[in-house]
């Protein structure tokens, strides 16, 4: 779908956004080394997540996380990844990659400490701490908003 999006000249905003409790709750675990989604042998291949993540980093158009819910796991990279990041005061996030014994790619941990600083990223890191949209500069978001603004903010 990056490929699409970079080679429209007409989509000048790229906009990740979600519905219900959770923006994301991270990447499936379960196809962690097998190179498919989990559902069986007959599930599509999928690429490394790592590739996705740059890519989209990496994507043309300014991109624009909206945040209205959690952040978990790979999603964390994943908002990290985008130009803009607006959320409500509900948004919260955690990295649990060294609690399940994950190695994180480079280009990620460099994300991290660039967004967030490198206290906070080991602290997400190593502590695999959930941390709050107003706790300190870690916050997944620029800006935070009641709920009923966030859309219009992110029109605006």
């Amino acid at each position: 779908h990056i490929d699409a999006v970079n080679s429209n000249a007409e989509v000048c905003v790229l906009r990740l956004q979600s519905t219900g409790r959770y923006f994301c709750s991270g990447f499936d675990i379960g196809s962690i080394g097998n190179g498919s989604r989990s559902g069986g042998p007959a599930a599509a291949p999928i690429p490394p997540f790592d590739e996705m993540v740059n890519r989209l980093e990496d994507a043309r158009p300014v991109t624009i996380a909206v945040l209205q819910g959690g952040v978990y796991g790979g999603a964390t990279d994943l908002v990290l990844a985008c130009d803009f990041r607006l959320g409500t005061l509900a948004v919260d996030m955690f990295m649990p990659a060294a609690r399940l014994g994950l190695h994180f790619y480079r280009r990620g941990l460099e994300r991290y400490v660039s967004r967030l600083g490198l206290d906070q990223a080991k602290r997400l890191f190593l502590t695999a701490e959930r941390i709050g949209a107003v706790q300190g500069r870690a916050r997944p978001a620029h800006d935070l908003y009641p709920f009923d603004e966030l859309e219009r903010q992110v029109l605006q």
